[in-house]
Parts: C-alpha cells; structure tokens; sequence
C-alpha cells in the first residue's frame, strides 16, 4: 500500500507551514491548526501543525497519523520540522527534516544548511535514487521554508505567482505557485471555516532522486502532480491558512479540511467554533 503512505507524505507536507505568515509580524502570536485528510473518499489521516514566530526568525512542527480503518490496517506516524531566518532578502533555513513510521519500519531525514547549500546531516535509508548535483542543491530550500516563502510573499503582494527550489534530502525539484481565481467555501460536516478563498495552484517539476518506474508513489511518479490550495482567514484581520487542499492520484482524490484553529494573541486565545455534525 505504498501509494497509501505517499499520498498522505504529498498532502501533509504541503499543510506543513503554509500558515506562517499569518504570525510573522507579531512575536507574541502562536497559531495551531487541525486537519483532515480523505483519501478516494475515506477519512484517512489527521494532521496537527504548530508555528511559533519571532521577527527575524520561524519555527514549526508538524504532526500527523493514520485513522479510521485505514489507521488499523495501515499504521504510519511522522512528526516534521523546519527552522529559520526571515530577513529583508528572503527566507533561508538552518535546519529542517522528519522522523516517521510506517508499519514498524523506521525512516527519518535531517538537513542543516550552511553557505546557502543544504547538507544531509542523518538519513536512513542512504539517499539512492538518480541523487542531485552538488551545483543543482545551491540556494535550494527544504520543503516546509519553500511554502513559507510563497506565503510570505503571498501576504506582501496579494499574488500566488512564485518559483522555488526546493531539496527535501533526498529529491530535487521546483515548486511553481500560480494564481486560480477566487471562491467561497461553506461551513459543513468536513470543515470548520467559512468564508472567501483565494485559489493557488501548485505544481511540482521533478529534476532529480525520483524513481523511474510509473508505479512509484502509488501514481504520483507517473508524472509531475498539481495541487489546489484554498487559502482563507479564519479569524477577523488574520492572513489567510489554507482552509481546504485538493489533488488528484491514481488511485483517489486526496481532500484536506481544517477542522480546528487556535490563535494566541497577547495572551488571549481565539478558537474557531466546530462545524455541525
């Protein structure tokens, strides 16, 4: 069921720190989001995302494990992180990578970053597959900084449009973000917001470190994937958190909602109500 676990990796990094923003400018805020993921119609996985953010600099967690039935035949955790710098030239990481388990079989991966060039500092397994060149890994970032800097530059200029380089330790590819329109999302059973969206289509260019066969990532290696992030404010005056995510596979539909959001600020909590059941 290897296309099982690759779907959910896709749909869960991309939740990962696409938030951020929305706490850059106050270090007093901390943000905490709760989703679901359904895959080919089941509820599959749940994902919890932490950020704390500072002026000059960002940090985020990421949880997530299988549920449902799919959680009692298929039992996959994996808890993620990124760290940085913010300055007025960009967004540049010191460390980032992820511990997780599927079935009982442990793998992890850690990057730390000097001279603007990532390093894989622990891995297992050893990285095989068609591996990047040392020139292609320059100002290359990891995955969770890569979509903190297409919000970043979301919030500035109100625009999707973005190109990045992104190494995630063991594949080399570009991410390019592109404007899709605009919509409004209604509260229901699956998700806890309401409200206008802005759609971002993402698209993923694979260069290096992906398997050759068309049945790798249960259909996500038969070509370069495109995903649609609806990004919505859950709270009064707050920047937009992806509210729902939504790619196609070869086996399913992948849909991610937010079902829960807590922002501190100050000192006081906001908490965005549950949906109807």
């Amino acid at each position: 069921m290897k296309f099982v676990r690759n779907a959910f990796l896709a749909s869960g990094l991309f939740v990962m720190i696409w938030d951020a923003p929305a706490i850059a400018r106050d270090p007093t805020r901390d943000l905490s989001l709760t989703y679901r993921v359904y895959y080919g119609g089941f509820e599959v996985l749940q994902l919890s995302v932490d950020i704390q953010m500072a002026p000059k600099t960002y940090a985020m967690k990421l949880k997530f494990h299988t549920i449902g039935m799919i959680g009692s035949l298929f039992s996959w955790n994996l808890n993620a992180y990124a760290r940085g710098r913010v300055t007025k030239d960009g967004v540049f990481p010191i460390a980032a990578g992820n511990h997780n388990s599927w079935q009982g079989k442990k793998r992890w991966i850690e990057l730390r970053y000097a001279e603007r060039r990532p390093t894989v500092a622990d891995a297992h397994p050893i990285p095989k597959d068609d591996k990047p060149s040392s020139e292609s890994l320059l100002n290359t970032i990891d995955l969770g900084s890569a979509i903190f800097a297409m919000t970043h530059n979301f919030a500035q200029n109100r625009s999707c449009g973005l190109r990045l380089p992104v190494f995630d330790g063991r594949r080399r590819y570009n991410l390019t973000f592109k404007g899709h329109g605009d919509g409004k999302i209604h509260r229901s059973r699956y998700s806890v917001f309401s409200g206008p969206v802005v759609n971002c289509r993402v698209k993923m260019n694979r260069l290096a470190g992906f398997k050759n066969s068309q049945k790798a990532y249960g259909g996500l290696g038969e070509a370069d994937r495109v995903a649609l992030i609806s990004m919505g404010s859950p709270f009064a005056n707050s920047l937009p958190v992806p509210v729902k995510i939504e790619f196609q596979t070869r086996w399913g539909d992948v849909l991610v909602h937010l079902t829960k959001a807590s922002l501190i600020e100050d000192g006081k909590l906001q908490k965005l109500a549950s949906g109807p059941q």
